[in-house]
């Protein structure tokens, strides 16, 4: 460890350069110009002068306790080495990526194999995982992915002048996907947007005070509706219901309303759909207020079928199991069954749950090293350039 009490100056006697003193430097080479320059810079800036001890530091130099930390040391015994393959099942694989985002989350996408659209129109679903997320539908970290939604958020001073909360009114403030929804203008029966990237139109359409749903204008021709056109409330958010491209191609989503929670239910595309299927029941149901209204997620997604026409095309199946002591749904499992009616391996999950908690100590330590004129008042903190005179940064 090297300590910084002081700096001693090699030459505390050195005169004060003035005008009288100055050398003339026009008639002087480069080199003598250099060697002048290394001189003052000497007497100005003079290496520090470091102490040593061969001989334990006395008592008042002795360092205040701190905290030390090491972490416990534990076993991993929930993630297996290996796991057999099942030879009975058919040959193949579930397929998956996985990455890391810029703030350090582990992400895993798993793609849900479904029918193709005509001319390739069709929803793009997944099962995604994000080691920061919270818990939902599909347990903690885990979603459906490909779904779209415009919610209501509260206000902000950069956007809209105030700090408030969402009042369930037209005037609130909203995101489609994340995506602030920036108002231009506004009549009796409708309020235009527009979001704050990405070139996306947006329209919701008013019965009264009430907005009933938004129609969303992309900048490839495609167009969706959110929410429902019957709609006679002001809803926390409006999930994406249908989506048509420029050739009339349309992907319609179903979904049932329990406790101010959509979940989605169907999607209906060209002969083809896809049905999801809910426990009704969870050990660690999620209740939450926004606006003084109860949302509960009851919910867990057990079950993906894919169809084209009356054939089923894919079938995923969810796996949880119960987390301790937090008594949080995991998901453990996901299965997979093709058209030859056999199943591949399935992909399974563990987490963590070794002991990772750290035990603090106290310690103390010596100095071996440190500046023998310890004058606060001498010590010169540079910032910028590292030597005098040159130009290395």
């Amino acid at each position: 460890m090297l300590a910084c009490a002081g700096i001693t100056l090699a030459q505390q006697n050195t005169p004060a350069i003035t005008g009288k003193n100055v050398p003339d430097l026009d008639k002087w080479t480069e080199e003598q110009i250099q060697r002048w320059e290394d001189s003052v810079r000497n007497a100005l800036y003079p290496e520090p002068s470091i102490g040593s001890m061969r001989v334990p530091v006395k008592q008042s130099f002795k360092a205040a306790k701190s905290a030390m930390t090491a972490p416990l040391n534990f076993t991993n015994n929930h993630v297996p080495d290996s796991y057999p393959v099942d030879q009975t099942k058919d040959v193949g694989e579930i397929p998956m990526t996985s990455s890391l985002t810029p703030s350090g989350a582990m992400t895993y996408n798993i793609p849900i194999e479904i029918s193709p659209g005509r001319q390739n129109f069709q929803p793009p679903l997944s099962i995604m995982y994000n080691s920061l997320a919270a818990n939902g539908v599909m347990g903690m970290g885990w979603s459906i992915g490909g779904l779209s939604t415009i919610d209501r958020i509260g206000k902000s001073i950069y956007y809209d002048g105030k700090s408030q909360g969402v009042a369930l009114t037209k005037d609130d403030a909203f995101v489609l996907d994340g995506t602030r929804l920036i108002k231009l203008s506004e009549t009796s029966t409708q309020i235009n947007y527009e979001t704050e990237q990405g070139l996306v139109k947006v329209t919701a359409f008013l019965s009264g005070s009430i907005i009933r749903y938004f129609e969303v204008s992309y900048p490839d021709g495609n167009k969706g509706i959110f929410g429902y056109t019957d709609n006679s409330t002001n809803r926390l958010s409006y999930p994406l219901t249908s989506l048509t491209d420029l050739r009339g191609n349309t992907v319609t989503y179903a979904y049932t309303l329990s406790y101010n929670r959509y979940y989605l239910n169907t999607i209906t595309y060209t002969g083809a759909s896809v049905t999801f299927q809910y426990a009704t029941t969870r050990p660690d149901p999620i209740v939450s207020y926004e606006s003084g209204l109860k949302v509960t997620e009851n919910r867990l997604l057990q079950r993906i079928e894919c169809k084209s026409g009356g054939t089923t095309f894919r079938t995923y199946e969810f796996t949880y199991q119960t987390s301790y002591p937090q008594n949080t749904s995991m998901l453990t499992q996901i299965g997979c069954t093709i058209p030859s009616g056999k199943s591949l391996n399935p992909l399974r999950f563990y987490y963590g749950e070794g002991n990772t908690a750290y035990t603090y100590t106290n310690a103390e330590t010596q100095l071996l090293e440190w500046y023998t004129n310890a004058q606060p008042g001498q010590l010169i903190v540079s910032k910028g350039k590292f030597d005098y005179g040159t130009d290395n940064d």
